[in-house]
C-alpha cells in the first residue's frame, strides 16, 4: 500500500495498491511493452473490486527501472477478455515509468482511476439529466433580463442542475467555468430569502451550461462507444 505526502511530507490518508513484479531480463516487444502473465483471475477480479487505485508494477531488474500500469482501466479496455474468467493477461509500457523525476503521468493515471466509480455514477445517469436540462434550458433561459425570478422551485432547480453538470464536468474532465462564487450565488438565490435574482442571472447560468454540454456528450459517448465499449455492453448494456 502506497499512501501519498502532502507538500509538507505529512501524510495525507490517500492511498493505492501497487503489485510489484520483478523481471531479471523481461522480453519487451518491439511496440514497447512486456506481457505479465500468470495472475490468477481471483487475484485479477479482487484488485478489480477494490475502492482504491490498483497499479501493477514492473521492475526491470537489469535497467533498474520501473514500469506501471492502471490495473482497472486495463481491465475495463480489455473487459471481454476479463469476463470469460479465464487466463489474463497484462501488458505493461515502457511509456510508463514508474520514477520520482517523471511523477506527471503516474500522477494523472491516478487521479484517472480514482474517477472510475464517479463516472460509472455520471455516466448511468446521464440520459435522464440530459432530458431534465434541456427541459428547463428550453422553459427558462432568454426571459425578460429586467425581470426577477420570484419562483423558489426555478431557482432552486437551477442550483440542482448546475451542481450536477459541475460533477459531470469534473468526472470527464470537460471544463465548465463554475467556480465557489458560482456556488455561494447559486446557494443565496436558492433559499427563500436569499439574494434576489434577474432573469438575466437565470441565463447568465445556463448558457455557459450549454455551451459545454457538446464536449460533455462527446466525452461519454467516446467512453460508450470507444475504448471501453466492450465494459459498457456487458455491464450496462440498455445504456449502451
Amino acid at each position: 500500500m502506497l499512501e501519498f505526502t502532502d507538500a509538507q511530507h505529512r501524510l495525507s490518508s490517500e492511498s493505492a495498491l501497487l503489485q510489484l513484479k520483478g523481471k531479471t531480463d523481461p522480453v519487451w516487444t518491439t511496440s514497447g511493452d512486456v506481457a505479465v502473465s500468470g495472475v490468477k483471475i481471483s487475484t485479477s477480479n479482487y484488485w478489480f473490486r477494490q475502492q482504491l487505485p490498483v497499479f501493477l508494477v514492473v521492475a526491470d531488474n537489469r535497467l533498474g527501472q520501473a514500469f506501471f500500469l492502471p490495473v482497472k482501466t486495463f481491465i475495463r479496455r480489455n473487459f471481454e477478455a476479463f469476463s470469460a474468467q479465464g487466463p489474463f493477461s497484462y501488458r505493461v509500457s515502457r511509456a510508463c515509468p514508474l520514477s520520482a523525476h517523471q511523477p506527471d503521468n503516474f500522477l494523472r493515471d491516478l487521479n484517472a482511476e480514482k474517477q472510475l466509480s464517479e463516472i460509472d455514477r455520471v455516466t448511468a445517469q446521464f440520459p435522464s439529466f440530459q432530458r431534465d436540462f434541456f427541459e428547463f434550458f428550453l422553459n427558462n433561459r432568454g426571459r425578460d433580463f429586467h425581470m426577477k425570478v420570484d419562483e423558489l422551485n426555478r431557482r432552486k432547480r437551477l442550483a440542482e442542475l448546475a451542481t450536477v453538470f459541475a460533477r459531470c464536468c469534473a468526472a470527464f474532465d470537460v471544463p465548465f467555468p463554475f467556480d465557489q462564487s458560482d456556488a455561494l450565488c447559486l446557494s443565496q438565490w436558492s433559499q427563500p430569502d436569499g439574494y434576489p435574482m434577474m432573469e438575466h442571472d437565470m441565463t447568465q447560468m445556463l448558457d455557459p451550461m450549454d455551451a459545454a454540454n457538446s464536449a460533455l456528450v462527446s466525452a461519454i459517448k467516446e467512453r460508450i462507444s470507444g475504448a471501453e465499449r466492450r465494459y459498457c455492453e456487458i455491464t450496462a448494456p440498455s445504456l449502451a
